[in-house]
């Protein structure tokens, strides 16, 4: 009798730990009512957690816990908290899930550094307040904001709070935006940039052929590249219109005695 009892406590306790672990515990804010905090109360719900963050590099895995905040207001960013198993200390990691893209948003270009921004922005198709956003170089920032004003191009570093998920323009956080897209429509009519924002830089088909050329993975290999016709001079290169496998690609001739 003793022995049935036994057992039955024991399969009551394994049911109860089974329903531990898939239970997710959920924690007030207490900074921002629209912010949720969700923490995995046990090891094996990592897995459960990991899946629902996209695109966040180097998770460690091996953190007893996993706190994820999501702004429901602010959805452009994941703010990742992961404690160790002793609880000592919190690595904060910031997963940009922004919808602004090159396709979504015409003056958001991806895969430039800061160099081949100046070259697009000296083009003779853009003017004053011609402009772009890409990705910073610099790792404690997220994205740089490029500007053209008269034949110089000012490049400004957007900053990102983690604590409400917002950006702003550097150095000053007098004021922040919740999208990248905010902060482009109020530089549009504030002056306190070298001047205001007026239009997205110039893009054309060539320079788009070249993006799909890389993100198909063929190899630029010189032998196979063909000059068709010069497109243009600038300060840091020349421009050709060439063939490789017999697609249109932009090439970029960068000059000997350009700088950084």
């Amino acid at each position: 009798m003793d022995k049935e009892k036994h057992e039955v406590h024991i399969e009551k306790e394994t049911i109860e730990v089974q329903i531990k672990k898939l239970e997710l515990q959920r924690l007030e804010s207490q900074t921002d009512k629209d912010v949720m905090l969700i923490k995995a109360v046990d090891e094996s719900d990592i897995a459960t957690l990991t899946h629902l963050v996209k695109n966040v590099d180097e998770l460690d895995l091996s953190a007893l816990s996993i706190a994820k905040e999501i702004s429901k207001e602010k959805n452009n960013a994941i703010v990742i908290k992961l404690l160790d198993p002793a609880l000592r200390k919190i690595q904060e990691r910031t997963a940009l899930t922004s919808t602004v893209d090159g396709e979504t948003e015409a003056w958001y270009f991806t895969g430039i550094d800061r160099q081949e921004a100046t070259h697009l922005l000296m083009d003779p198709e853009n003017d004053v307040g011609s402009f772009l956003i890409r990705q910073s170089e610099n790792p404690a920032t997220p994205f740089t904001l490029s500007v053209r004003f008269g034949e110089a191009i000012n490049h400004y570093r957007i900053g990102f709070l983690q604590d409400d998920a917002t950006y702003f323009v550097i150095p000053s956080k007098l004021h922040t935006f919740k999208n990248l897209q905010d902060l482009v429509k109020f530089y549009t009519y504030e002056g306190s940039l070298c001047c205001p924002l007026t239009k997205a830089c110039y893009r054309d088909d060539r320079q788009n052929t070249t993006s799909t050329l890389h993100k198909e993975g063929l190899k630029m290999d010189t032998a196979q590249l063909r000059l068709i016709k010069k497109l243009g001079s600038g300060q840091f290169a020349e421009r050709f219109e060439g063939l490789v496998q017999d697609i249109k690609v932009a090439v970029k001739n960068i000059k000997a005695n350009s700088g950084n």
